[in-house]
């Protein structure tokens, strides 16, 4: 039979790795977006072919932002 003190840290090792895994998506989430825009604006200075491709990155960005993105 396991005492309270090794079920509570057991729960500990768990929520602290949940955490973790929590930070690192959140930043990835983030991190992407951060990345379309950047692209999308970059290029937004070329021809006709980037300009449009510039478009359609600035509306992934806007449906990951709404959370579209990911249904």
């Amino acid at each position: 039979m396991m005492t309270w003190a090794a079920v509570w840290g057991v729960l500990k090792v768990i929520l602290i790795i949940a955490g973790i895994v929590a930070v690192i998506a959140w930043i990835s989430y983030f991190a992407v977006q951060g990345h379309l825009d950047r692209k999308a604006q970059e290029l937004a200075r070329g021809d006709e072919y980037d300009r449009q491709m510039a478009s359609d990155l600035r509306e992934i960005s806007r449906q990951i932002d709404r959370g579209n993105m990911y249904r």
